[in-house]
């Protein structure tokens, strides 16, 4: 008889991964083998496989552990495989041991098929239901162990298992779906993230987008008739901070879409599939905006209260109110963070965002998926390409999807004649809208500069980017207008407005002048050396550069050289500047410092706070004198001139470097410099109105004298 303590120790010894101890205590008691969890019904065979313990899963085949024992739900040992209890491996691990412990328990081949031949039988001969969970009535829904592979985002062994088991097309895309709508994203990396896109497109791309099959995949995206069954029961029971992370949730993992559902439509549209009859049933989830879910995850700080609700969108801070009640602010509360339910403005609000199941975003791209999907449809059905209205908004997804919709087509085999010339006519849509928005207003523009934008992001370099318009078979008006519009830049004057904003920066924060092209400063062997560029550096200027290169080395002068140039432009001052600032030779890297640096950002604001505070007390001080005021005024007009340059150099500038941060900053103080110039502009024309009268009198009255 084995007592309950020696059990519990066995299967603790089994979740701990504690082999020697395990094999000690199966000595001692061999019937532990064959024993079962009083919790669940676990044999150690069982356990071992749900927490991946390879070694462990060994030992006990050797001991004759009985294999085709299930647990209490009927799911035999194998099948927890892909549905491991373990919580220590990142997604790489998980995938590896899983694929070892598939190909040595459940496999084909004949050392596999001594474990496991009942369940490779299983496998193979079952086209529905093979390892159903959270079952319900939609025949296309049943969860299978491909589901469950994909859902945990094991791509290596999703792919094994589809290789192995040679499934029927049109239920490895099913399956897929089904899996992927289940994804959890909040911890997913980019690179995980793109793994998935890959592997669906790569099954996807197989199906009959006219099938039934494709059809389906739209319906189990959109997951319609689910939401409308479990509504009825008032069984939705939404988590926001599931929300937030990505998570899928819901009984059987679906209602509640984040990017990766995103991801899957921008696939289907891809392959053709129409989703435009679903934008109502889109538009009809009960939505809750991206910043009220760090609110109603109590991780706003009282004395944060104010601020956070500043920074909300209008349509959003109706929502709140805009004092917080008593108990929050009285001497020693003990109300550290804000409950959300506090500070809704009525509890039917609160209802309704704590019954959210998508994200404003997420249902933002969806909508925008569902109107590009429209678009496709008519060119692919109709060959028309009319010039159907994007916003200025939509317009980035749009061109994703429609110029990958190309790509496809044009990768397909044997394709038809009516793939050609919807390629045509997706061609033809696309220069339509750069040829007009060339030739009509700024504002039109402004769609060619999203083209550009795309099209360098996809290319990185002006080579590639000659031949990404060339593949997508671009008419050739618009070939040359979207050329016309990128070349308008060279290289040359890329880091000469670089050098310029660069001094300009340096201006603005320390007042002194210096040569606007690094250039121009004429560095050579003689009077320089050549330094290399941190590589820290060197990664931030990759990640925020496009289309143009830059050396991973710049010159540094010597002290001659310095003691020239202040000779040379006369300021004295020039020289200690560089002396101790070696940075302003590396432009580049200086203004991407302080775009994406928090520190060194903070330390620009903070200059510039200091200044405006500086001349506007001057403004204040000076007031009631016009002639000293006029002196202030025209330090503020060459302060406010400094800064209207920068921004125009930084709109240049930002369709190939992102220093975005910096340009906000700069627009901030430029507006703050408007009004105090406006309000300092209307003291002086006073002043001069007072004048005015005043000498009228003198006049006037010399005239009486005479």
């Amino acid at each position: 008889m084995i007592s309950d303590e020696i059990r519990r120790e066995a299967f603790g010894y089994v979740q701990a991964g504690n082999k020697a101890a395990l094999l000690k205590l199966t000595a001692l008691h061999p019937k532990l083998v064959y024993t079962r969890s009083q919790a669940n019904n676990d044999t150690l065979l069982i356990r071992a496989f749900k927490y991946l313990r390879e070694d462990i899963i060994e030992a006990l085949l050797t001991l004759e552990a009985d294999i085709n024992a299930k647990d209490r739900h009927g799911i035999p040992a194998i099948m927890w495989i892909y549905d491991t209890e373990r919580t220590d491996l990142t997604t790489e691990e998980y995938d590896n041991t899983a694929l070892r412990i598939s190909k040595k328990y459940l496999s084909l081949n004949e050392d596999a098929k001594l474990y496991s031949d009942e369940y490779t039988n299983f496998l193979l001969n079952c086209a529905k239901d093979k390892f159903p969970v959270h079952c319900n009535n939609e025949g296309y829904d049943h969860t299978t162990i491909l589901t469950k592979i994909i859902q945990r985002n094991l791509v290596q062994s999703a792919e094994w298992f589809i290789k192995s088991f040679q499934l029927n097309q049109n239920e490895i895309a099913e399956s897929l779906i089904a899996g992927t709508i289940r994804m959890s994203s909040g911890n997913l990396t980019s690179t995980e993230v793109r793994k998935v896109e890959l592997f669906l497109e790569k099954h996807l791309s197989l199906i009959d987008e006219n099938s039934k099959c494709a059809n389906n995949l739209a319906e189990m995206l959109f997951q319609e008739r689910f939401y409308k069954e479990y509504d009825k029961f008032d069984h939705i029971n939404s988590e926001l901070k599931m929300l937030q992370s990505g998570q899928s949730i819901g009984e059987a993992g679906y209602m509640i879409y984040h990017d990766i559902h995103v991801l899957v439509a921008k696939i289907l549209i891809k392959f053709g599939i129409d989703l435009q009859k679903y934008e109502s049933y889109v538009e009809s989830l009960t939505s809750v905006h991206d910043s009220l879910i760090t609110l109603s995850r109590n991780k706003i700080k009282t004395e944060d209260y104010k601020s956070y609700l500043k920074n909300l969108p209008n349509n959003v801070k109706e929502l709140l109110k805009s004092e917080l009640p008593d108990h929050y602010t009285k001497p020693f509360s003990n109300y550290p963070t804000i409950d959300l339910a506090d500070v809704v403005i009525t509890r039917r609000i609160y209802r309704k965002i704590q019954g959210a199941v998508i994200l404003e975003s997420t249902k933002k791209k969806i909508l925008q998926l569902t109107k590009v999907s429209s678009i496709l449809s008519e060119i692919k059905h109709n060959k028309d390409y009319e010039d159907f209205h994007i916003s200025h908004e939509d317009l980035p997804i749009t061109i994703d999807v429609v110029l990958n919709r190309i790509d496809y087509l044009r990768k397909k085999d044997n394709a038809q004649e009516s793939d050609k010339q919807e390629i045509e006519a997706i061609s033809n849509f696309i220069s339509n809208k750069i040829i007009l928005s060339v030739a009509t207003d700024e504002e039109a523009i402004d769609v060619c500069n999203n083209f550009i934008e795309y099209f360098m992001n996809k290319c990185n370099s002006k080579t590639r980017f000659e031949e990404f318009l060339n593949e997508n078979m671009l008419e050739d008006k618009a070939n040359k207008a979207l050329k016309s519009m990128l070349y308008q830049t060279t290289e040359d004057s890329f880091k000469t407005n670089i050098s310029s904003l660069a001094t300009k920066i340096i201006e603005l924060t320390n007042g002194i002048v210096l040569p606007f092209d690094i250039d121009f400063l004429n560095l050579n062997d003689t009077n320089s050396k050549i330094v290399d560029i941190d590589y820290d550096k060197q990664i931030l200027i990759k990640n925020n550069l496009k289309v143009f290169s830059f050396p991973n080395t710049y010159r540094l002068p010597n002290v001659d050289k310095l003691e020239e140039l202040s000779s040379e432009y006369n300021s004295p001052d020039m020289c200690q500047y560089y002396k101790n600032h070696l940075e302003a030779f590396n432009p580049i890297s200086m203004l991407l410092e302080i775009a994406h640096d928090e520190d060194k950002l903070s330390e620009q604001k903070q200059a510039f706070s200091n200044d405006y505070a500086n001349i506007k007390s001057k403004a204040e001080e000076q007031s009631s004198d016009p002639l000293k005021l006029t002196q202030v005024m025209s330090k503020l007009t060459h302060i406010t001139l400094v800064i209207d340059e920068s921004l125009n150099l930084c709109m240049k500038l930002s369709k190939y470097l992102n220093i975005s941060p910096l340009k906000l900053l700069l627009k901030e103080y430029q507006d703050k410099y408007a009004l105090l110039s406006e309000e300092y502009n209307n003291v002086l024309m006073e002043h001069n109105d007072e004048q005015g009268v005043i000498g009228d009198i003198e006049i006037e009255s010399s005239s009486i004298d005479l």
